[in-house]
């Protein structure tokens, strides 16, 4: 048994793709444990994506990311690699380059491609932790 999260990003609630995306990770073996909206601040994204501040891109997608609500979801799995796991069926932040199975295959862009996962077990410690003491 293991455990990972996502994030869907202000796009998938503005788009309606929540129901979809749930169905997905629950066909694919994802247990859904707990489900719940989020309000990201700027201090918030920049804890998330604290290995991309220093990106061009990074202040374009944290106001994007902060222009409405997101939601968080944590999984579960009966194996011991949910986070990989969960990260191969999200596929590449690029939605071009995914198939039809990956859930970034519905997004519109590089940077609104729906979802977010840890890219790692350690981070997802650290996501979980921060995102459950938020408000």
């Amino acid at each position: 048994m293991s455990y990972s999260l996502a994030i869907l990003k202000p796009d998938a609630l503005q788009r309606g793709l929540i129901p979809k995306i749930i169905k997905i990770l629950k066909t694919n073996g994802f247990k859904i444990i707990l489900i719940k909206k989020l309000k990201l601040n700027e201090r918030d994204i920049g804890n998330l994506y604290a290995d991309c501040r220093s990106e061009i891109w990074f202040k374009p997608f944290q106001n994007f990311m902060i222009s409405s609500e997101s939601m968080l979801i944590i999984v579960e799995c009966n194996t011991d690699d949910a986070v990989s796991r969960l990260n191969k069926l999200i596929g590449n932040t690029d939605p071009t380059k995914n198939s039809p199975s990956n859930i970034r295959f519905m997004g519109e862009s590089i940077r609104r491609n729906l979802i977010h996962s840890p890219k790692d077990e350690e981070s997802f410690w650290h996501e979980l932790v921060y995102l459950l003491k938020k408000d």
